[in-house]
């Protein structure tokens, strides 16, 4: 990994962190190492390109639980666990928050590098996706009043002349506010505003 990724691990085993801590640096990897959950979320800061990789049985917070606390910190963070023991329902409820894989031990290395390539790969397209994103609402608050109407009535489909009527403006205006809206959405068709305007609402509705 050439790009120095940063690999989070907790793990409450000093010789599972240590023999991780080996794996990770071997491949390029940065290392920060956490004995327990707790102490890894109060000084976790998000990062680019970096992913989670930790134990399931670990005293105090089990790594279910810190899936799901981690996912009110930084909902983008890709997160792989390792087991000895991993039950069907526990993988299941793990995969379906968005955990990358479940290692179960012993792993190999081969393995663990492929789940961590793939977790930092998932981190960073998530956070360009919400880059994005945020930047696409930037241009959405740009838009007058007026223009919010127009676009409401274009991404429904409607032709020119139905939204004309209902907005009880002339072609010409609406001809003016249409450029106005994809100069200032920076699209350069209907079709590419209606695409990212459905892309944004289905991120605020949770259905992407």
């Amino acid at each position: 990994m050439s790009d120095r990724a940063l690999v989070y691990v907790i793990d409450d085993d000093a010789q599972v962190r240590t023999s991780l801590q080996v794996i990770l640096e071997a491949n390029n990897c940065r290392v920060s190492l956490h004995s327990n959950a707790e102490d890894f979320l109060t000084t976790y800061t998000a990062q680019p390109g970096c992913c989670v990789i930790t134990d399931l049985n670990m005293p105090g917070m089990t790594g279910v639980e810190l899936q799901r606390a981690l996912a009110g910190l930084d909902k983008e963070v890709a997160v792989i666990a390792i087991s000895g023991v991993a039950d069907v329902p526990t993988t299941v409820q793990l995969m379906e928050r968005g955990a990358v894989t479940v290692l179960e031990k012993p792993y190999s290395p081969a393995d663990l590098i492929a789940a961590v390539r793939k977790g930092c790969a998932r981190t960073a397209e998530r956070r360009k996706e919400r880059r994005e994103l945020t930047e696409i609402q930037k241009r959405m608050d740009s838009l007058t009043e007026e223009e919010r109407e127009v676009l409401a009535e274009i991404v429904r489909g409607k032709t020119s002349k139905v939204i004309g009527m209902s907005l009880h403006i002339s072609s010409r205006t609406l001809d003016r506010r249409r450029h106005s809206i994809l100069e200032k959405m920076q699209v350069s068709s209907v079709a590419e505003l209606a695409s990212i305007v459905e892309r944004l609402n289905q991120v605020r509705t949770g259905t992407a």
